[in-house]
């Protein structure tokens, strides 16, 4: 097994080239969002009481509202901290096939692509830094993608919070093996 960085290991094994980017933060990031988790899990547990406590019709609908929007967050934050807890993006080059898949809690659904579709994986090089680069690095979101490549029509993305070094590294690790994966078939 070979790394690209901390979060990058790729290898080649009875033919099947596989590489995972590992999700995870370091413990004192991991602690702050199961805090955060636990935190508002409390504070929704104290608003759905009062929902089912004496009160008006019209603070019932607040608290009935606050809910929705608690139970956004609450999905969303949970998802987050799960996927640095035990999430990972795996590409595999099976045979003619890419199976790509975002695994959660060691659950995914892989995505199959056929080489002879994809032209080239390419980096997303963001222009600049602002304020919506910066968020989308940080601990507490999932990131976006940064790697993405054509097949029929659609562009799919991969290789969420890679740094510049890591994504053209990556991008040329994969490329090499869609030539190779592409010479085979």
């Amino acid at each position: 097994m070979k790394f690209i960085g901390n979060r990058i290991s790729h290898q080649k094994k009875e033919g099947i080239f596989s590489v995972v980017i590992a999700a995870g933060v370091e413990k004192a990031y991991e602690r702050i969002l199961l805090m955060w988790l636990l935190l508002w899990t409390l504070s929704g547990v104290y608003f759905i009481t009062q929902l089912f406590a004496d009160h008006s019709q019209e603070l019932k609908l607040y608290i009935g509202i606050l809910l929705s929007f608690w139970l956004y967050y609450e999905i969303r934050v949970g998802r987050v901290y799960f996927w640095r807890k035990a999430g990972y993006e795996s590409i595999k080059f099976v045979e003619d096939k890419v199976l790509i898949s975002q695994v959660i809690l060691g659950r995914s659904k892989p995505k199959t692509y056929f080489v002879q579709n994809i032209d080239q994986f390419k980096a997303d090089m963001p222009k600049e830094t602002n304020v919506l680069e910066f968020l989308n690095n940080s601990f507490w979101v999932m990131g976006r993608p940064y790697i993405s490549f054509q097949h029929q029509g659609d562009t799919i993305s991969f290789g969420r919070q890679l740094t510049e070094s890591e994504r053209k590294a990556l991008v040329m690790l994969l490329n090499k093996e869609l030539a190779y994966s592409k010479k085979k078939s």
